[in-house]
């Protein structure tokens, strides 16, 4: 059950749309050909860069919980590790939950297929919210298909930027039938031009064990120019 959970986690990156606001469908088309672009731009400039992930986990039913602090570095092929700096907490919780996120993540599974993209949702703009120097705009999102990895629910884009800034939602298909449901919400960097997802928080509500909550951070710790990442070898993690 877990592997599978774990591979849903891991996603935490349109035909007819419907466009019932003030803006124009044309300006919305170019507002979401913005933001695709900017995914492309984003995934490049996250490639090489040094990552330090907190992640906190907890089993709610059974008053279990941990946290692990890493340094999470991807070779220039893609590949991912993390050093792990420090850890606390219930051993069965570090090994069960949190490792086996971290090794879920480190695989990355096809991402293309379940990009936030036209290509697997229909964007649906249902509102529009002004901050100093921006404009969000709120879109509805929902899955062309049901399959692992897809979820329904909103995502917050930067108008003129394009870059994500939240999603959040519920994934339409479940892993196991151990698991009743999973939701999650994601905040994105928006003041530089990692993009990371500095926030995510998951609850999976299991059958079982009850409710298991999940809670990364993430901040840059350094992105080197592509000639030093080439260069550059990342330390495997060991556990």
């Amino acid at each position: 059950m877990l592997p599978a959970v774990m591979f849903q986690l891991t996603m935490l990156a349109a035909a007819p749309l419907g466009f019932g606001y003030v803006e124009t469908s044309s300006a919305i088309s170019e507002l979401i050909a913005k933001y695709v672009s900017a995914l492309q731009t984003l995934d490049a400039a996250q490639r090489n860069a040094n990552v330090e992930v907190t992640v906190q986990a907890r089993l709610t039913k059974l008053n279990r919980q941990a946290t692990l602090r890493a340094v999470r570095a991807t070779s220039p092929s893609g590949e991912t590790y993390y050093e792990t700096q420090d850890a606390s907490g219930d051993d069965m919780v570090r090994r069960e939950v949190i490792a086996r996120y971290l090794t879920a993540v480190s695989q990355k599974p096809d991402t293309a297929e379940m990009s936030v993209t036209p290509s697997h949702y229909r964007f649906q703009l249902t509102r529009m919210m002004e901050e100093p120097n921006r404009r969000i705009y709120v879109f509805r999102l929902t899955p062309k298909m049901k399959r692992p990895g897809l979820f329904k629910g909103e995502l917050w884009v930067d108008g003129q930027t394009g870059k994500p800034v939240h999603e959040s939602g519920r994934f339409v298909k479940n892993p196991s039938v151990f698991i009743k449901r999973i939701t999650f919400s994601r905040d994105y960097e928006t003041r530089n031009a990692s993009g990371l997802p500095v926030y995510i928080h998951c609850i999976v509500n299991t059958r079982i064990a009850g409710p298991a909550e999940l809670t990364i951070r993430t901040s840059l710790v350094s992105q080197p120019e592509a000639e030093a990442g080439n260069s550059a070898e990342a330390t495997r993690n060991a556990e």
